[in-house]
């Protein structure tokens, strides 16, 4: 410390404690605990303050210089609370106990701890079984897909056969369906199917095992150790394909696709049941990925004399009397009119669809099911949509949507205001011609309109009705989808909105799913899912109900204008 002299500092430890008469230790520090305890008793302690802290040594080592008032405490807390002392420094460890300290482990095992083993004992680890069997039964073993193991007809191969898995098709467990193709045994799911003996015979799992047993207590004890675990049995897979004609063939042969329309109608009736209920109109034609109908055209854009065909025609061929000249039913008529040699250029595109009866899912029954006919919506025919829609058979469409035999057909009555399917741009104007709803405070009605002011595409977009700067309003548009299997919403949208005066919020079934209340310089997009049934998917521009003693135009910038836009909007159900 700097308030010591040169009489207090020496050169070692041996100097000072020569000098001083203190209790300085007569050898080298220890390098580790006592592995003993003492045999003598600890040794009585003395504290004193120094500067405002507190040290503690051995009776007779205080320093001679430290007066009476400053030494004689017989603890380190003593010391502490007397007025001399400020105790700066943190406390040491509590006083001795006056008994020996527990000495440490004398020394370290002579054999490692064993290791876990690799392998099981080969003899039960308990002498005897389990003294009470579990108050419940384990519940059944799923197995990797996450369904009990059970016997089910093999419909997706279309063979006379019973598989034996938790691989089964999940409509199979819907409703009533487990009573006709779920079932405990293989042997059981034959008999119930009417499969012959001999086709049972060429199933893979005819003498199945037991799934494995499940994790977790069982019903009672064993008594005795398992030899081995077992696995679920599983159908081998071919390993190629065969050379040779199933042995045992299916009823009715496998209708392979048509890979393009007939030039001639078919002799007879390509389907034998009769459409379930006829649609009120014809069904219109099927448009493409780009919302046109598919013609042959010529290939003017490229100034090639071949013509092409699809729905990528340009816009300008489908007004007013253009069509006559420049769109076609088939390609032959195009190349006919344009007199082109159709056999050089490029290659034509694809025929047409030609349409005809499946098994569909009745999107407005009340429930999952599959009907027959061609009554189906006009999306379902377009190329992304075919295969997850249109079936061959109604096993094949219920595998798909999970048909409940309890379900109630529509026969046809369809809600007009609620729609399957959406692609709009709004360039045709209006609001798309969908079955909007609109809304908002009854004493203000603040419609959505078609707008040119801004657009994300083309020159066209749907704007917010304007609320006038009144509180407490709203401009409201909703729209109802329905689907069997869910899908997907989105849109782009642009607002120039700003708080405290007004927000844009979307929302679905009356739950908020965005909302902005800043104004945007550019345009964004929003998606979000939809799940299976009827929704509602709704826009808003909302002003709040608080008083603003200030008008937005003090700053244009950023307060907005109180508008809100979108565009773009599509609603397709998941494929």
């Amino acid at each position: 410390p700097g308030w010591y002299d040169s009489n207090s500092v020496y050169e070692s430890v041996e100097e000072c404690c020569e000098d001083a008469h203190a209790a300085c230790p007569t050898g080298p520090p220890t390098v580790g605990p006592t592995l003993a305890p003492s045999w003598a008793p600890t040794q009585e302690k003395e504290c004193y303050t120094l500067g405002g802290d507190c040290t503690c040594v051995v009776v007779g080592g205080v320093p001679g210089y430290i007066g009476d008032d400053y030494r004689g405490f017989a603890s380190y807390g003593e010391c502490c609370a007397s007025e001399r002392s400020g105790c700066p420094s943190p406390a040491p460890p509590a006083d001795a106990t006056g008994e020996p300290t527990e000495p440490p482990t004398p020394s370290p095992s002579k054999e490692p701890t064993k290791l876990p083993t690799d392998q099981p004992s080969p003899s039960p680890t308990t002498s005897v079984p389990t003294t009470s069997p579990s108050p419940a039964p384990t519940p059944e073993a799923t197995g990797p897909n996450g369904q009990v193991y059970r016997a089910y007809p093999d419909l997706l191969n279309g063979i006379d056969d019973c598989l034996f898995g938790d691989d089964w098709p999940a409509f199979m467990g819907v409703g009533n369906n487990p009573e006709d193709y779920l079932f405990l045994s293989l042997g059981d799911c034959c008999v119930a199917k009417g499969y012959s003996e001999g086709a049972c015979a060429g199933g893979s799992a005819v003498n199945q095992e037991a799934p494995p047993a499940p994790v977790g207590e069982t019903p009672a004890p064993s008594r005795g150790p398992t030899s081995e675990p077992t696995d679920p049995p599983s159908k081998e897979p071919t390993p190629s394909p065969s050379m040779e004609p199933t042995d045992q063939p299916t009823k009715e042969p496998t209708k392979p696709p048509t890979p393009a329309p007939s030039v001639s109608p078919s002799a007879s009736p390509t389907t034998r049941a009769p459409t379930v209920s006829p649609t009120l109109s014809p069904t219109p034609e099927a448009t493409g990925p780009n919302g046109q109908v598919y013609r042959a055209y010529p290939n003017v854009l490229d100034g090639i004399d071949e013509c092409l065909f699809g729905d990528e025609w340009p816009a300008f061929m489908g007004v007013g009397n253009n069509p006559d000249d420049y769109l076609f039913a088939s390609l032959a008529e195009c190349c006919a009119a344009r007199e082109y040699d159709c056999t050089q250029g490029g290659t034509p595109a694809p025929s047409p669809w030609a349409g005809g009866e499946f098994w569909y899912s009745d999107i407005h029954a009340d429930g999952n099911l599959c009907v027959f006919g061609d009554g189906y919506p006009a999306w379902m025919g377009l190329p992304e949509y075919r295969e997850s829609e249109l079936f061959d058979s109604k096993d094949a469409c219920c595998i798909e949507h999970a048909c409940d035999e309890d379900a109630v057909p529509s026969n046809g009555d369809v809600d007009a205001s609620v729609v399957t399917f959406v692609d709009e741009d709004f360039e045709g104007g209006d609001t798309g011609g969908l079955p909007w709803l609109h809304g908002g405070t009854p004493t203000h009605y603040a419609d959505w309109n078609s707008n040119s002011h801004t657009a994300a595409s083309g020159t066209k977009s749907l704007r917010s009705g304007d609320l006038n700067n009144r509180r407490d309003k709203s401009s409201d548009l909703s729209l109802t989808v329905d689907s069997s299997s869910g899908g997907r919403v989105t849109f782009n949208y642009k607002a120039s909105v700003a708080w405290p005066f007004e927000s844009f919020q979307v929302r679905l079934d009356g739950s908020l799913m965005h909302m902005d209340a800043s104004p945007m310089t550019e345009w964004d997009d929003e998606s979000f899912g939809v799940p299976p049934g009827v929704h509602t998917i709704s826009f808003h521009v909302v002003s709040y109900a608080d008083e603003v003693d200030f008008g937005r135009d003090v700053d244009p910038e950023q307060f907005g204008d109180g508008f809100a836009w979108i565009d773009d909007l599509e609603f397709f159900p998941t494929r």
